[in-house]
């Protein structure tokens, strides 16, 4: 891990016990991406001296968080490693120096944009990324913000072992970048690390007949944004706070906010082809890949179907190879939610129900099946509007602290 730009540091940061347990946290959650090598092995985690929140946490990631990797690998959850709480009591972290500022991560998407312009608006803001990216650079630079980048060096046995056949699959890769924001937010004195993780990332993958719980998501979910949160607050710095912003929005909601920001219509993605470590970057949007695909349907339902032809430069309707992604975003013909970060099925279904009124879309072969599995379905679905004007309760994680900014946000914007 190397970090890019520090400012001058007092050396007793790094003496601290915040700085020490910022950097377990780190080192136990990065491991993740190892220790699926050798799933079922046992982990001896009383040389952490870990406190019970960290154990609790650490379980449900090494578990719950490789639920995918277990399913698509056919592995037995129940061969998860076990982290103990050591029995000694923990005095509690004093609270290091803050400058009341906020550390956004940007994803490249339209949720941390959104994010980004909303806290923009309440404080002093930076912009964060694990790696280098051209795209990300150049949404820092449209956003005006300064933009601090970690890079994360994986072990390049790591990608050895795998092409020798050692296991390999889906990380909960959030729970690492939560960790290493973190800690960057310690030694810059930010005094908030703000996410974008949207009501969405609750919905999980299962199917009926699945025996345990499989969220692609789920380092994105209000279970793992409280539990990481108290670890943040008991172990590692009482005033550092870390929620995500969109937590009380869904997916549509937060298209129709950034229908408004027009200036990154033409800049913005979150197609994961664009992020590849080993392989070339897309660039941009695929235009193949299940994510391009939700993007598509959702953009097309809430900012406009000529405006994602325009991005997009291409009609994702018209591509059969297509066709099965666009169910399975709607949960037809028996098609399982993409193992991707996506909307819900009911919002899927919303946007869908709401396209096919225009006979040019209910026309394109994407657009048959759709229609042809939801007459076969027969089953009432969530309006667009339904869906726009959806409230939640909130979850209390910090994210109705702007829920009235974002509000504001999505009735009108002016370009910073």
């Amino acid at each position: 891990m190397s970090f890019a730009r520090l400012p001058k540091l007092d050396p007793s940061v790094f003496q601290s016990r915040n700085f020490e347990n910022a950097v377990r946290v780190l080192h136990i959650l990065a491991g993740v991406s190892y220790y699926k090598l050798y799933f079922g092995a046992d982990i001896d985690s009383s040389i952490y001296n870990l406190s019970s929140e960290e154990a609790d946490l650490f379980n449900d990631v090494y578990s719950v968080g490789l639920s995918e990797f277990i399913f698509r690998n056919g592995l037995r959850f129940q061969n998860s490693p076990m982290f103990a709480a050591s029995p000694k009591t923990l005095a509690p972290v004093q609270a290091l120096p803050k400058t009341g500022a906020a550390l956004v991560p940007l994803g490249g998407g339209k949720d941390s944009l959104v994010t980004l312009e909303a806290m923009k608006r309440v404080t002093d803001t930076s912009a964060f990324f694990v790696g280098e990216n051209a795209i990300v650079t150049n949404l820092a630079d449209i956003a005006g913000v300064d933009l601090i980048q970690v890079r994360r060096k994986l072990d390049p046995r790591l990608f050895e072992l795998n092409k020798e056949g050692r296991l390999n699959g889906h990380v909960p890769v959030t729970a690492i970048n939560s960790a290493i924001a973190v800690l960057t937010a310690l030694l810059h004195g930010f005094s908030k690390v703000v996410f974008s993780n949207e009501r969405s990332a609750d919905f999980g993958n299962n199917l009926s007949g699945d025996d345990y719980e499989i969220n692609h998501q789920w380092s994105k979910s209000s279970t793992f944004e409280r539990k990481f949160a108290h670890v943040v607050r008991s172990g590692i710095d009482p005033e550092i706070q870390y929620f995500s912003a969109l937590r009380d929005l869904n997916e549509m909601q937060i298209l129709q906010i950034f229908k408004n920001l027009t200036e990154y219509h033409h800049h913005f993605t979150s197609c994961n082809r664009a992020f590849r470590i080993h392989e070339a970057s897309s660039g941009g949007w695929c235009g193949e890949c299940e994510k391009c695909a939700f993007v598509f349907l959702a953009g097309s339902a809430t900012i406009g179907h000529e405006t994602m032809l325009a991005i997009f430069k291409k009609n994702l309707f018209l591509d059969d190879a297509l066709v099965p992604a666009f169910l399975g975003l709607c949960g037809l013909a028996g098609e399982r939610k993409p193992f991707e970060c996506v909307g819900e099925t009911d919002e899927c279904r919303a946007a869908a129900q709401e396209l096919l009124r225009d006979p040019a879309i209910a026309a394109t072969p994407v657009g048959k099946h759709l229609t042809e599995e939801f007459s076969r379905l027969g089953e009432d679905y969530p309006t667009l509007d339904a869906t726009l004007r959806q409230s939640y309760t909130p979850l209390g994680l910090g994210a109705e602290t702007i829920g009235d900014l974002l509000s504001k946000l999505g009735q009108t914007h002016a370009p910073a």
